[in-house]
């Protein structure tokens, strides 16, 4: 997923599409039917996802685990690599370093998602909400 991620920010995300990419997440976000059609993209994207990490023979259940974790990564590393300052909670504050690229951002995301994730999905370490 980690290298998935970062082709996609060298293809698209480069540092100087960023500033475009900050004004269209404002447009998006102050209009409904964009925020709509945003989500569809996103479901057609995690869908296709999962479908190639089938065809490469990964389990279904992995393949929709992987899609879902990497979707959420990517979440966050486009909405970091939009903002100039993201407070990650290691008190620098700074969460993109400015200049860092998609890919660098994706990956501290991922990681950041993989041990937020961990706790929670440790066998017998915490039992289920029944």
């Amino acid at each position: 997923m980690a290298h998935a991620l970062e082709a996609i920010g060298r293809a698209a995300f480069t540092p100087d599409r960023r500033e475009f990419s900050t004004r269209g997440r404002a447009v998006i976000a102050a209009n409904p039917e964009l925020r709509e059609r945003e989500a569809l993209k996103g479901l057609r994207l995690s869908a296709s996802m999962t479908d190639a990490l089938r065809r490469r023979g990964v389990p279904d259940l992995t393949s929709y685990v992987a899609t879902e974790l990497g979707a959420l990564a990517w979440k966050i590393a486009y909405e970091r690599s939009c903002d100039t300052a993201v407070d990650t909670g290691d008190g620098t504050g700074d969460g993109t370093g400015d200049g860092d690229e998609f890919g660098d951002i994706a990956r501290r995301a991922l990681a950041e998602v993989r041990a937020a994730g961990a706790p929670v999905l440790s066998a017998g370490k915490a039992p289920l909400p029944r």
